[in-house]
C-alpha cells in the first residue's frame, strides 16, 4: 500500500533568508516498517502556492491507500481524505479557526464541499496553543464537531500533556493504532 505522508509549514528559511533543505521525518521510517510504500512531497508551504495542486496530483498518479498529515498537513489530508474517501490520521491539525493553513493555501471549493468520510482517526495534545507555536487543538475540536466527524464514527485521542510536537513513540502508537483500525 502507498501511505501520502504531508508535512506541516514548519520553517522553510534560516535567520539569513537561505532555503533549509526539506527533510524527510523519523516517522516515515516507522510507516515503511510496516511494509509500505511511504510517499513525502515537499510540502513547501509558504513558498509553493501551488502546493494543493501538488499533492492532489501525487493522489491521482498513485494509487494512495491512506494519508497521514501533520500540522498544516492535517489541515489538508482532512480534505484530500473526505474528497478522495481514503483513510486518514492527522496529527494535532491545523484545523482551528486561528490557523494560517487554510490562509496559506487555498483548495477549489468542491474539496471543502465534500462530506465528512468515516476513516479518519485525530490525535491532539492538550497543551497544543497557537500562543505556544502551536493550533488551538479545542477549536480544531470545534470544527470537527461542526463536520460530524465524530456522529459518523471517527475516532479522536488526545495526549495529556503534548503540545504541538508528537513524540516519535506516541505517533508509533497511533500510527499502529490507526492501521490496525482502518487498514489491515
Amino acid at each position: 500500500m502507498k501511505i501520502l505522508s504531508i508535512q506541516g509549514s514548519g520553517r522553510e528559511v534560516d535567520e539569513e533568508g537561505n532555503s533549509i533543505p526539506f527533510e524527510i521525518s523519523d516517522k516515515v521510517k516507522i510507516m515503511s516498517k510496516y511494509g509500505d510504500d511511504v510517499i513525502t512531497p515537499e510540502a513547501r508551504w509558504y513558498s509553493n502556492p501551488s502546493l494543493f495542486n501538488t499533492i492532489n496530483d501525487e493522489i491521482q498518479k498513485q494509487k494512495i491507500g491512506a494519508i497521514i498529515g501533520n500540522s498544516a498537513g492535517g489541515y489538508m489530508a482532512f480534505y484530500l481524505s473526505n474528497f478522495y474517501k481514503i483513510p486518514t490520521l492527522m496529527l494535532v491539525p491545523a484545523l482551528a479557526s486561528t490557523s494560517e493553513a487554510p490562509r496559506i493555501q487555498k483548495m477549489p471549493q468542491d474539496f471543502y464541499d465534500a462530506p465528512t468520510f468515516n476513516k479518519q482517526m485525530v490525535l491532539v495534545g492538550n497543551r497544543d496553543l497557537r500562543k505556544k507555536g502551536g493550533v488551538d487543538f479545542h477549536l480544531s475540536m470545534d470544527f470537527l464537531q461542526s463536520k460530524d466527524f465524530f456522529k459518523i464514527g471517527n475516532k479522536m485521542y488526545m495526549e495529556d500533556g503534548m503540545s504541538h510536537g508528537v513524540p516519535m513513540d506516541i505517533f508509533e502508537k497511533y500510527f499502529d493504532k490507526f492501521y490496525k483500525m482502518y487498514l489491515k
